[in-house]
């Protein structure tokens, strides 16, 4: 089990744990997040790919086959 804490765009970051190993893939894992959840049980705000600039697409993280974004990972630790 590992806790991904993501970037909000402020000095604080919101954490998720997530079924998978340090080394998984951490990708697929937060999809199976987001299944679960759904959009309303994400800790931050997914944005849509039209909401994004071209830079802003390239360092974004995809969630839901690119239906969604978040900004990115601050760090993950292993529990």
């Amino acid at each position: 089990m590992i806790r991904v804490h993501l970037k909000t765009g402020l000095a604080w970051t919101k954490s998720i744990d997530l079924e998978c190993d340090i080394r998984g893939d951490i990708l697929q894992a937060l999809d199976d997040y987001f299944y679960e959840h759904g959009k309303e049980g994400f800790p931050v705000a997914l944005l849509e790919p039209s909401e994004l600039s071209e830079q802003e697409l390239g360092t974004s993280i995809p969630i839901n086959g690119g239906e969604f974004y978040i900004e990115g990972i601050e760090y993950i630790e292993e529990l």
